[in-house]
C-alpha cells in the first residue's frame, strides 16, 4: 500500500486553485446584494415579530 494521492483529487485540487479568484470575484459582486437581502428577512422577522406582540 503507497500512500500516493489520486489524480482525481490533484485535479480537483488544480480546479479549485483555478477557481479560487473568480469565487473572490463572484463574491465581491454579490455582497451589496447578499447584505440588502439580510437587512430585508431580518427587517421583515422583526415586524412580523412586533405584529405578533401586540395585543
Amino acid at each position: 500500500m503507497t500512500r500516493q494521492p489520486l489524480p482525481q483529487f490533484r485535479q480537483l485540487r488544480i480546479f479549485v486553485h483555478q477557481l479560487q479568484p473568480f469565487a473572490r470575484l463572484v463574491i465581491l459582486q454579490l455582497q451589496p446584494f447578499a447584505l440588502t437581502f439580510v437587512r430585508l428577512v431580518t427587517s421583515q422577522l422583526l415586524a412580523s415579530h412586533l405584529l405578533e406582540l401586540q395585543p
